[in-house]
């Protein structure tokens, strides 16, 4: 499956798209006199946009997998370097306007910037390049290093690997590019929900990287994110499409052998 299928691929199956399109067939179908089966589709499409809508649902996808990861609140020992996956960066406003634009995954180069701060003697390695099926020329790392600057972080210390579309190439691009030695510790900041998947692709190139997990969705109590049942249809599919987007991607790269194990989980302890 090419980067490009892949992108087209989930536009067609990401929740909102198919619950959209179930109402649209629906709708079809009983102007085309198939009542029952046009009702059938029009009630499952509603009653799937009510229960995300007033139930945790987004959450209880998205949990397993931020709690994957446990939170990291020190880094103890020597740390040789940083690599800060992209997506916190929107490189098509940030082109335009002319500085960097943070997306609702910023926590990650906020991490980072504090993570520098801790580790002076750390490099700091940000990979992503542009994630789009038709490119405009415009990569993300250079503006994500152009913040780490602007954060404090000296310039010497960045490294930028620019050509990465997703997540299985900036494991590959990254390990090219510093070629890890194995006594060298490398950390991976990257969002909790998507760590089990980066993980699974820097090990599947045999480097064990060091997960810090940031930029959390949920409480990870069980309730979600803000408590448990409300009314609010937006952020609901937010969260649906977040996770599922990450389990069928999990279930991609397996087969794709990008990973070595369908959930990756935390190294177990020396016996």
């Amino acid at each position: 499956m090419s980067f490009t299928v892949g992108k087209i691929f989930w536009y067609l199956t990401s929740p909102g798209n198919l619950l959209l399109l179930g109402l649209a067939a629906g709708w079809l179908l009983l102007l085309l006199g198939a009542r029952r089966l046009g009702h059938a589709l029009l009630g499952l499409s509603i009653l799937t946009l009510l229960a995300i809508a007033v139930l945790p649902v987004g959450a209880w996808l998205l949990e397993p997998l931020e709690e994957r990861f446990p939170v990291v609140r020190t880094l103890e020992g020597p740390v040789d370097g940083i690599v800060v996956l992209g997506g916190s960066v929107d490189s098509t406003i940030s082109a335009a306007r002319g500085a960097a634009a943070l997306t609702e995954y910023g926590d990650r180069m906020t991490a980072a910037a504090i993570l520098a701060r801790r580790h002076p003697d750390a490099r700091i390695l940000v990979t992503s390049g542009e994630a789009a099926i038709v490119p405009q020329g415009v990569s993300e790392g250079p503006y994500m290093r152009q913040l780490l600057v602007d954060l404090g972080v000296a310039e010497d210390r960045i490294l930028v690997e620019g050509s990465s579309r997703n997540t299985a190439e900036n494991a590959l691009n990254t390990r090219r590019l510093v070629g890890a030695a194995p006594d060298e510790r490398w950390v991976l900041v990257t969002s909790a929900f998507h760590m089990p998947r980066a993980v699974g692709c820097f090990r599947r190139l045999g480097w064990d990287i060091t997960p810090y997990p940031v930029d959390y969705k949920t409480t990870g109590q069980g309730g979600g994110q803000g408590g448990g049942i409300g009314f609010n249809l937006r952020a609901g599919l937010e969260r649906v499409h977040l996770a599922m987007k990450e389990w069928i991607a999990l279930v991609a790269y397996r087969l794709l052998d990008h990973t070595d194990t369908l959930f990756p989980a935390p190294a177990s302890p020396p016996a």
